[in-house]
């Protein structure tokens, strides 16, 4: 997810908008596939506004800031069933 997410920024700067294309829709199956039905729903809808004029900055900084909150939430939960080490 970071990865993906640092792509479309990168792209976003420099113009590349099927760039953009690409890794939204490579992080929403992504997402989906592990049951992470929001994150997967807002890169896609980032990849849906790239057939149009493009996603705006307001919409890539809160799939940015949904992907990081979910990271936090993962990183908690793995780490709360963690097999303490004997």
């Amino acid at each position: 997810g970071p990865a993906r997410m640092a792509a479309i920024e990168a792209a976003m700067d420099l113009g590349h908008i099927q760039t953009v294309r690409r890794e939204a829709h490579a992080l929403s199956g992504a997402a989906r596939n592990v049951g992470l039905t929001r994150l997967g729903e807002a890169a896609h809808d980032i990849q849906t506004a790239t057939e149009g004029a493009g996603p705006t900055p307001a919409a890539i900084t809160g799939l940015s800031g949904l992907l990081a909150r979910t990271m936090t939430i993962a990183a908690d939960w793995t780490a709360a069933r963690a097999v303490p080490a004997a």
